[in-house]
């Protein structure tokens, strides 16, 4: 394999999980499967593909959303996911030369508040 081609593959798994896959695992396959997929092929590769399921949205007995969820990633991005609002500030983020950087995506219901 190409050194190119080693680099689009793991390319494909940090934009599918927002994280690196190792080869072999479960997730690198199962990005591997929809590449080469004749119905979903490279565009269907998103963060949100994968999050937007929420199996981790937990719903309280009276049928309202739970707390928010905050999926912390090894590469520093976060996966925020509620069903009320979300409130983003600088607790938030993370110091990246002198600055503070938000990366992450949001997924709710409500609104997104920085």
């Amino acid at each position: 394999m190409s050194i190119a081609n080693d680099i689009t593959k793991h390319y494909d798994y940090v934009r599918f999980t927002l994280d690196d896959a190792a080869e072999g695992s479960a997730e690198a396959d199962f990005v591997n499967s929809l590449v080469t997929s004749a119905t979903y092929g490279r565009s269907s590769i998103s963060p949100i593909n994968r999050y937007f399921d929420m199996p981790n949205w937990e719903v309280k007995p009276n049928g309202t959303a739970s707390d928010e969820h905050v999926l912390q990633l090894s590469s520093g991005y976060k996966v925020w996911m509620s069903q009320e609002d979300i409130i983003l500030d600088a607790s938030d983020c993370v110091v990246e030369n002198g600055l503070k950087t938000l990366r992450g995506i949001v997924v709710t219901k409500g609104a997104v508040y920085f």
